[in-house]
């Protein structure tokens, strides 16, 4: 079982790497992340393998992959929330408040998300041990 594994995170591996090699686009930058995220799967399973406890193969891999998909919507939201932040605290400091309001509208509640995700990431990375 874990040779089967083994042989699909390799096999996941080479096919992002050509992809990469191949040049820039959104589809290589999707793939460039796969590797990362299966091998941190990959980890967790060998980890949950070599002390012989079923269940925690299973809360490593619920764990694992909780943890990618909160990292990556954390980190686009946060690219994404960044500029409208500063852009925000600008127009409301220089009373451009029509324009203030209008961007703020949109701006708090991804501030919000990225705020409670960016601790829930945290907590995920540092505090949550497998």
């Amino acid at each position: 079982m874990i040779g089967h594994r083994a042989g699909a995170w390799a096999t996941r591996f080479v096919l992002g790497l050509v992809r990469i090699w191949r040049g820039p686009g959104l589809a290589d930058r999707m793939l460039a992340a796969q590797p990362f995220g299966t091998t941190g799967v990959a980890l967790l399973l060998v980890l949950a393998h070599a002390q012989q406890r079923a269940a925690l193969r299973d809360v490593a891999l619920v764990l694992a992959l909780l943890a990618v998909l909160a990292v990556l919507a954390f980190v686009a939201r946060a690219i994404v929330a960044t500029p409208m932040i500063l852009m925000t605290a600008w127009r409301g400091l220089h009373r451009a408040d029509t324009r203030h309001r209008a961007i703020a509208r949109w701006t708090w509640p991804l501030w919000m998300y990225v705020s409670v995700s960016g601790v829930l990431v945290y907590l995920l990375l540092y505090h949550i041990y497998v």
